[in-house]
């Protein structure tokens, strides 16, 4: 997750994200919660190829990728494989897209849609 991203996500009263481990992808030095020190860690290193070996060392399963930059940086390095949109009602007035400043088209295959 990005830094802006995070910074807003914590002013929430719930966290959502419960014990699933974090890394606060961020150029700057932010305060973690102490709440949320066991599970959320920071990382600057997000461009750097060191960065994207560790993180395919690590046993995932899937990994989560959120906040406008983040986004791109992801998608525009080929690393994102899905990508599960949601739609909410609200209208979001600020942040960065996650698709904007990509260097080309990306093809999508639809999978499925789920609806409340």
């Amino acid at each position: 997750m990005g830094r802006k991203t995070f910074e807003q996500v914590i002013t929430f009263n719930d966290w959502s994200f419960k014990d699933t481990k974090m890394i606060v992808l961020t150029s700057k030095d932010i305060e973690i919660p102490e709440k949320l020190k066991k599970t959320v860690t920071t990382s600057n290193t997000l461009s750097s190829a060191q960065s994207i070996k560790e993180l395919s060392d690590q046993p995932f399963n899937h990994i989560y990728v959120d906040g406008g930059t983040v986004i791109q940086y992801f998608l525009s390095t080929g690393l994102v494989d899905e990508i599960t949109v949601t739609i909410v009602p609200i209208l979001i007035g600020n942040g960065k897209s996650f698709s904007r400043l990509l260097p080309k088209d990306l093809y999508l295959q639809h999978l499925k849609n789920n609806s409340l």
